[in-house]
């Protein structure tokens, strides 16, 4: 107590300046604070509620592009239009200004990676805007999935184009051709007419991709829908940029999987899906060729996809012998004739007709844009018509150990005209005949009881 006190008389009355020199020094201290910046809150402070409201329903119907993080990584192979830079620079240019888009080609061409690409690229040319607009990717039957009574998909359809106009949303329909098929019987009915006025008025923004058959008949349907879209062509690959796609693939496979896609295996497959592959275009077929191949050199603790191995996977894919696909490998006649007389007893001349067939496809003298060969076989009941169409099919397509070669319409079920739509199909949805051509390109299709069908119904095949 004494010394505060007197602690407290020699003080008093003197500033602060002159009582700091009776302070005894000490060691400066940092004492360092952690602060934990939230930049998702900070940006959700900036989002007004609406448009997050909006945005957390578009994501029960689409899904929100560019994909970031966790499922950007889900993909094994990258989603890169390679070869198409100038292209992709031209719809993201597009995308940016607005408007609706339609890319068609052929099955294989890259439609859907060149829009992906090109919506990454306007995503990012857009992004310092004040509102910049958002990306979205859906298929039609999802759009109005959740419709369970009568007119209640009209109310989807009103309620996303509502969300999407709210958060300035462009909508990708990776099935454009079916806004025209679902909603009503008619195209008039269909989802394509009740979006038709939204389209008009700019409220709604669609890019959609179709081949050039699709994009004919959805003009003759319901012109005055593919009219509010600029279209945009995308032809095949010449065989110089395919090839240096696969060489890009190859590199992503050995850089990213440390898998070595050798060059005989790259040049044997080109020229097989080149041949064979008709239905299909570069350079998709070929990158999901080589897709299937690596990903069954993973399953096999492989590290090189060798001529052999790509040979072997696009024998068990089409079904078509190693025979066919190696030209070093000629054909054994006897064992040819032998195959067949398996089966087809006292049938010689039938048997020298089926192995002309087999030579000439061996030669490749065959119209590469036609069936193999349409072959009628005639004769009375049980002397081995079906049994050669059989013996055919295992011979040509056999190897894959699959689903049977073989595809059998009695067409005796189709003896009237009107009945041709159930065979070959409408224009919205495909027959009996051209789903399964569509599924199973490599097969034989056996038109059994022809004569009991219609002359139109047989004609069509």
């Amino acid at each position: 107590m004494l010394i505060e006190h007197y602690t407290r008389e020699c003080l008093d009355g003197i500033s602060p300046e002159a009582a700091q020199r009776f302070l005894m020094p000490a060691a400066p201290w940092l004492d360092q604070i952690d602060v934990r910046r939230d930049d998702k809150a900070t940006h959700r402070q900036h989002v007004p509620r609406h448009l997050r409201e909006a945005c957390t329903q578009l994501d029960a119907v689409a899904d929100r592009l560019p994909e970031t993080g966790a499922r950007r990584g889900l993909h094994v192979f990258p989603e890169v239009a390679w070869e198409q830079g100038a292209l992709v620079d031209e719809i993201a240019a597009r995308l940016a200004r607005g408007g609706n888009l339609l890319l068609v080609g052929e099955p294989g061409v890259g439609k859907s990676v060149v829009i992906l690409e090109a919506i990454r690229k306007a995503h990012r040319l857009t992004a310092a805007r004040d509102a910049p607009p958002t990306f979205w990717r859906s298929h039609a039957e999802r759009l109005v999935g959740r419709a369970k009574y009568l007119g209640e998909w009209q109310a989807l359809c009103d309620r996303t184009v509502e969300w999407l106009d709210m958060t300035s949303g462009l909508l990708w329909v990776t099935d454009f051709v079916n806004l025209l098929q679902i909603g009503g019987e008619s195209p008039e009915d269909s989802m394509a007419a009740y979006l038709l006025p939204a389209l008009r008025r700019g409220t709604l923004r669609l890019v959609g991709e179709a081949n050039p058959s699709e994009l004919e008949i959805a003009r003759q349907r319901l012109p005055g829908f593919i009219d509010c879209f600029e279209t945009l062509r995308l032809p095949e690959m010449d065989s110089m940029r395919a090839r240096r796609v696969l060489d890009l693939f190859a590199g992503h496979a050995k850089n990213a999987l440390s898998i070595d896609i050798e060059r005989p295996a790259l040049d044997t497959a080109y020229r097989l899906l080149n041949r064979y592959v008709r239905y299909d275009r570069f350079p998709g077929k070929a990158v999901r060729f080589f897709g299937d191949c690596v990903r069954e050199a993973i399953a096999a603790q492989a590290d090189v996809v060798t001529e052999t191995a790509a040979i072997a996977h696009f024998a068990k894919s089409t079904g078509l012998p190693e025979s066919f696909l190696r030209d070093d490998q000629p054909l054994d006649d006897t064992q040819v004739h032998d195959f067949f007389a398996r089966t087809l007893f006292g049938q010689d001349a039938a048997i020298g007709h089926l192995k002309d067939v087999v030579y000439l496809f061996k030669a490749g003298l065959n119209d590469p844009a036609k069936p193999i060969a349409t072959l009628l076989f005639a004769g009375p009941t049980g002397v081995g018509k079906t049994a050669a169409a059989k013996a055919l099919a295992r011979y040509f397509f056999g190897a894959g150990g699959g689903a049977d070669p073989l595809f059998r319409i009695d067409m005796s079920e189709f003896q009237h005209a009107f009945q041709i739509a159930r065979l070959i199909g409408t224009g919205t949805r495909p027959g009996k005949l051209v789903e399964h051509v569509r599924q199973q390109p490599f097969s034989v299709v056996l038109l059994d009881e022809i004569e009991k069908a219609d002359a139109r119904c047989s004609t069509c095949c």
